[in-house]
């Protein structure tokens, strides 16, 4: 606390203050959430992911009434040689990063959220500086497997605002569960309706299918009733509406198929193009062949 004050953190050193002096239950449930999140630096792999490569011996004395004093040295032992990476360097150039971790107990999950997390706050940063609000260069973040190795609290936040700063947010979750557990329901709904969302298929949640039909709408269907007597033969027509598309067909929906609805229009459906039949093909294979995973 004497280190945030120090450095005019003022707010952050109340809070740590006011965590303190909560009941034991209550601040153990604080502190085990942060142990969570710290767990894997135990691993010296990960760890020096996060520190610098020579580390500095930090001393505080005083106090708030005589004056707070802070001393470092850094250490003589290079721990890695690593660079360093800039996050608003980042945002500002045409590299790409691909963030890789895995769900399990070993998962690298935390610090990858929270390097996402540091580059989107950078992007957002950059585009505030600039007269349109806007980044030079729009940064697209595709987030697969988001619920399990980017487990971003704030995601629905930054889907009502960072679109118009240039920060395109694509997210994938390979079950609605997911995204229920990590962000809530109001979360998720909030996704939901600012963004164009995708649906290929796989999901027999009937909640979640439901509202496709209700998006979908319905059509008027002719029914014709023949009345025959002894005057002759009549026909009398009646229309009802019924909808497009039943749940069970969304939930059988074919592997080349997927229902995409656009802000403002009604779905629509389309055809997959899979990477396999593109002009790319060649390429991603003799990386497949490269840098490891299955052909096609």
């Amino acid at each position: 606390m004497l280190i945030l004050h120090l450095h005019d953190h003022h707010n952050a050193a109340r809070l740590i203050t006011e965590k303190q002096s909560l009941t034991s239950r209550q601040r153990d449930g604080v502190f085990d959430m942060a142990r969570r999140f710290l767990g894997n630096l135990t691993d010296e792999n990960y760890a020096q992911v996060v520190i610098p490569p020579r580390r500095r011996i930090i001393s505080v004395t005083g106090d708030e009434q005589s004056g707070i004093h802070l001393d470092g040295e850094p250490e003589a032992d290079v721990r890695h040689n690593l660079p360093e990476f800039d996050p608003r360097a980042f945002v500002d150039s045409t590299d790409s990063l691909y963030a890789l971790s895995m769900e399990g107990p070993d998962s690298a999950a935390p610090i990858m959220t929270a390097l996402v997390g540091q580059i989107i706050e950078a992007a957002l940063t950059a585009a505030r500086s600039r007269k349109n609000g806007r980044l030079r260069l729009p940064l697209l973040a595709v987030l697969d497997e988001a619920a399990n190795c980017c487990k971003l609290g704030e995601l629905p936040a930054y889907y009502t605002y960072a679109g118009g700063h240039g920060v395109i947010l694509m997210t994938f979750l390979q079950v609605l569960e997911q995204g229920l557990e990590l962000w809530g329901e109001h979360g998720l709904h909030k996704m939901f309706t600012q963004s164009i969302e995708c649906y290929g298929g796989g999901i027999g949640d009937t909640t979640y299918l439901r509202r496709w039909v209700d998006l979908i709408g319905n059509h008027e269907i002719a029914d014709t009733q023949v009345n025959t007597g002894r005057g002759g033969t009549g026909y009398t027509r009646s229309w009802r509406n019924e909808p497009i598309v039943e749940i069970a067909e969304l939930a059988a929906l074919e592997k080349n198929r997927a229902v995409i609805r656009f802000p403002g229009n009604k779905p629509v459906l389309c055809r997959k193009t899979f990477w396999t039949d593109t002009e790319f093909a060649p390429a991603i294979r003799r990386s497949l062949e490269l840098y490891g995973g299955q052909g096609a």
